[in-house]
């Protein structure tokens, strides 16, 4: 997930800022959020992550409040595909695995989706960082664009 927060110590109280100021910042970050949203998309299917497009069409913008933002997929594997799966744990849902199959045109054999099950359980996935270059992108785009929202409402102050 990536959070998108303005916190800006140095300067007085963003609660003291005119509200056009605030209007500004709420605004660019919405949009450098949305935009962040369909890079990890771009991300994602770039990297080949996803069988079916599920994963990619999970992403999305959420507003936590007016000044933070959370990019990131809202489906529960999202987290296997990100940090993988260590060897050892849970044999994962042969069902899905089935599904995959079936996605991929493997074939839909019962007996193959338990054996893929258990190889990866005992070896585990590697994880598929698509937050890592998103985020980058997105602190670089919004750096350069911050201040230039500032000036826009302050002019001359800042």
């Amino acid at each position: 997930m990536i959070e998108i927060r303005v916190e800006a110590p140095h300067l007085p109280n963003l609660a003291r800022f005119p509200e056009q100021l605030r209007w500004a910042l709420g605004r660019l970050l919405a949009r450098q959020a949305h935009e962040s949203a369909r890079d990890m998309k771009s991300e994602m299917a770039g990297q080949r992550i996803a069988a079916t497009s599920l994963l990619i069409n999970s992403v999305a913008a959420d507003r936590v409040d007016p000044l933070t933002w959370q990019v990131a997929p809202h489906v529960g594997y999202a987290r296997y595909v990100l940090d993988g799966r260590r060897p050892g744990w849970r044999l994962p849902p042969p069902q899905k695995i089935l599904d995959w199959m079936r996605v991929k045109r493997i074939g839909a054999d019962r007996s193959t989706a338990w054996a893929i099950a258990r190889a990866i359980q005992r070896r585990g996935i590697k994880g598929r960082d698509y937050l890592t270059p998103t985020a980058t992108r997105a602190a670089a785009r919004l750096q350069d664009r911050v201040g230039d929202a500032i000036s826009e409402v302050l002019g001359d102050v800042v």
